[in-house]
C-alpha cells in the first residue's frame, strides 16, 4: 500500500463541490451562515487563503465574532461580510453567547455556541451565569440574499447551532435552491430530522453524512 497515489479530491463538503463541478475558470458562489471567527474548524477559510476560485458571503451575527471575521479575512478578496442572523422574519431577536471571561476566556471553541436557545449552551456545559444575551438583527435568508446582490447561491454552507433545519428549509423553498448545501444535523431535535430529510428528497437531494453533518448535492 506504499505505492498508493495520493488522493487527489479533498475530502470535505467544499473539495467534493469542486470535483462534482469540475469548475475551472468560474467561480464557486458560497453563502456561509454561522461564520463565527471564520477561522476554527472551517474549511472555507483555507481555501480562500489558497486562492480557491470562491466567491463568498459571511454571515455571522454575534459583534465579538464578526470583529475576529474581519480580521481573519482582511486582505482575502472575493469574500464579503453581513453581520446578521437567519430567522423565520426580519427584525431583531435575543442570541444566548458565552462570555469571554473566566474558564471560557479566549476559548476558540466557546464563541461558536451561540444559539438562539438558551438550553443549547446548557448542554455544552456552560453555567446560567456564564451566558449573555446578544439582541442582534435578523434577516429571513430570501432578504438576506437581496441585501448582499447574490445573484445565484451555488453552495450553502450552514452553522447555526440548532437553527440549520429551519435555514436548510428556507434554502429549499427558493427559486433557485443551491446545488450544494452543507449543514449541521447534529444539534436538530428529534422531530425535525424526518420532515428535514422528506423534504430534501422531494427536492431532489441526496446526500451523505458524518457524525456532525449532512452534505446534501441536487441531482435534477
Amino acid at each position: 500500500m506504499n505505492n498508493l497515489p495520493q488522493s487527489n479530491i479533498e475530502i470535505s463538503a467544499l473539495g467534493l463541490a469542486f470535483a462534482l463541478t469540475q469548475k475551472k475558470a468560474d467561480r464557486l458562489t458560497v453563502l456561509q451562515i454561522g461564520a463565527c471567527d471564520g477561522k476554527v474548524g472551517d474549511p472555507l477559510y483555507h481555501q480562500l487563503l489558497n486562492g480557491a476560485p470562491i466567491e463568498a458571503t459571511l454571515v455571522e451575527p454575534i459583534p465579538a465574532n464578526f470583529e475576529a471575521l474581519k480580521k481573519s479575512y482582511e486582505g482575502i478578496p472575493n469574500v464579503s461580510l453581513m453581520r446578521n442572523a437567519i430567522a423565520s422574519e426580519n427584525g431583531h431577536a435575543i442570541i444566548y453567547s458565552v462570555k469571554n471571561e473566566g474558564r471560557w476566556a479566549g476559548s476558540q471553541w466557546a464563541p461558536q455556541w451561540a444559539s438562539f436557545s438558551f438550553d443549547h449552551l446548557l448542554k455544552h456545559g456552560v453555567l446560567p451565569d456564564e451566558i449573555e444575551q446578544q439582541n442582534v438583527s435578523t434577516l429571513t435568508l430570501e432578504s438576506l440574499i437581496k441585501e448582499s446582490h447574490m445573484s445565484l447561491i451555488e453552495f450553502l454552507m450552514v452553522d447555526t447551532e440548532g437553527f440549520d433545519g429551519t435555514v436548510v428549509s428556507m434554502a429549499l423553498i427558493m427559486e433557485h435552491p443551491p446545488k450544494f448545501i452543507c449543514f449541521e444535523h447534529l444539534h436538530l431535535k428529534d422531530d425535525e430530522f424526518i420532515p428535514l430529510f422528506q423534504q430534501l428528497y422531494a427536492s431532489n437531494y441526496r446526500w451523505i453524512n458524518d457524525r456532525m453533518n449532512t452534505f446534501a448535492i441536487k441531482v435534477a
